[in-house]
């Protein structure tokens, strides 16, 4: 007979919100791994009952940072109930990780939200804070404080002053001010609801380790995602080498000095055909004389007419080498000197950006397999349990392909429909080492002999 019942709350990865059915996913409370895990813990007397949170899903900063908010108030509420143990798999762990700091868990002279917090292959992801963003974040909150203070002073000082000392301002006056004190307190609502995020953001404390407060932190060597996420790190990628930007700069000098050259020869042209028709054009400055015939040329002169046109062929090298060179110039050498490491940095940014899930300047600049605020019982896999997942991992992996070779490898395959139904299909998540740690009973095993430590010395807190 369990002495006491807790609550287990599974928080799911990116792409993995959308649940079965037949509660397949390890995160559902009647999944194989939830049933396996509530045995375990049977077993040594801890009745459990389960909930999985679910969020988003999206690899994006800021539905994470949504999603640790979310969780850490239902954590809040639970845990003056009930005993709350969190089971996090790949983002699910960083969202657990940082609704954990949103609760301070751990620090001196707080309640203990949280009785444990497992994670599962996840990539800790840290950001790097600048002090122009930290000083931007405080004086941002400051403005707005004195801002929304400062309205609501001057409108309510104001309408006191004309009902008092001016002996009653109109109606429509008040009505106004207060319209005016309404607008700009609603604004004033949203930019200090920013403000605080960003204070929120750059003030995350530094470390809250406590011997009462460890992540239990599980991964596997072979993990892809933390791999992939290494690897998006480390590589230097430089779309533009040096040079680059001088060499592809001749394609275009090229053809705008084409260009420019035709467009030169065009307007000669039109110009000569229209002093034939007749057209009239100024006279040059200080001449007594008015276009073409500044040149001595006479309006059916077609020896003159011929003169003008050719006159610009016998330079036109010169004037396309000029337009090269000015081209080159400024958009090869220019570019080269000016441009050439921002557009690197740009293109590393979004291609970091795209692998981290990063919005704005919310870059998480470095992945690690233990949290940086937090203790640490690290659990790297390895022996046979280790080597099975692997293996089942490349088995899938193969029965994958498998399925699909033919219309792989075929002329005549519909390629469409198959790149539409390869990423959709449930037998890539079986060919990946980060999505099958469920599958195994020995995570079951090991995770409730965490919780039931946990749970032990929660009592006897």
């Amino acid at each position: 007979m369990a002495d006491k019942r807790i609550r287990v709350i599974s928080v799911h990865g990116t792409g993995d919100s959308t649940p079965t059915q037949t509660s397949e996913k390890w995160w559902e409370p009647d999944s194989p791994f939830c049933q396996a895990l509530k045995q375990e813990l049977a077993a040594q007397g801890i009745a459990a009952d389960y909930h999985a949170f679910k969020w988003s899903g999206a690899n994006s900063v800021v539905d994470r940072e949504k999603a640790a908010e979310a969780l850490a108030a239902e954590v809040r509420q639970r845990s003056k109930k009930e005993e709350v143990h969190i089971v996090g798999h790949s983002h699910g762990g960083n969202v657990a990780n940082d609704a954990a700091i949103y609760l301070r868990w751990g620090k001196k002279g707080r309640r203990r939200t949280i009785a444990s917090l497992t994670t599962v292959g996840t990539p800790y992801l840290r950001s790097a804070v600048s002090a122009f963003q930290r000083f931007g974040a405080y004086f941002f909150i400051a403005i707005g404080v004195i801002g929304a203070v400062g309205l609501a002073v001057t409108i309510l000082s104001s309408i006191a002053y004309n009902m008092l000392m001016v002996g009653g301002a109109p109606p429509a006056v008040v009505a106004g001010m207060l319209l005016i004190l309404l607008i700009g307190g609603i604004a004033f609502y949203f930019m200090l609801k920013e403000a605080v995020q960003g204070m929120r953001r750059v003030s995350r404390p530094g470390s809250l380790r406590s011997e009462a407060a460890k992540i239990f932190a599980i991964w596997h060597p072979r993990d892809e995602a933390i791999a992939v996420l290494n690897a998006a790190e480390a590589v230097k990628i430089e779309p533009f080498a040096p040079g680059a930007l001088i060499r592809g700069s001749r394609v275009g000098g090229v053809l705008w000095g084409v260009r420019l050259t035709i467009l030169l020869m065009l307007a000669v042209l039109a110009f000569v055909i229209a002093h034939a028709l007749g057209v009239e054009f100024g006279g040059w400055a200080g001449a007594d004389c008015e276009g073409l015939a500044c040149l001595g040329l006479q309006r059916g002169d077609m020896a003159g007419y011929w003169f003008v046109i050719v006159t610009p062929l016998a330079v036109l090298g010169l004037i396309w080498m000029l337009i090269y060179g000015l081209y080159r110039l400024v958009f090869g050498v220019g570019a080269e000197i000016l441009f050439r490491g921002a557009m690197n940095r740009t293109v590393r940014n979004i291609f970091r950006g795209m692998a981290f899930g990063s919005v704005g300047d919310q870059r998480p600049a470095a992945v690690d397999t233990q949290p940086s605020v937090f203790n640490c019982v690290r659990a790297e896999l390895d022996g046979p349990l280790a080597e099975r997942i692997e293996a089942g991992a490349r088995a899938a992996a193969i029965a994958l392909l498998e399925k699909y070779r033919g219309e792989i490898f075929s002329v005549g395959g519909n390629h469409k429909e198959l790149f539409e139904n390869i990423p959709n299909d449930a037998m890539i998540w079986n060919s990946l080492v980060h999505t099958t740690y469920f599958d195994y009973p020995e995570m079951a095993a090991m995770i409730a002999r965490h919780i039931a430590a946990a749970h032990v010395a929660a009592r006897a807190d």
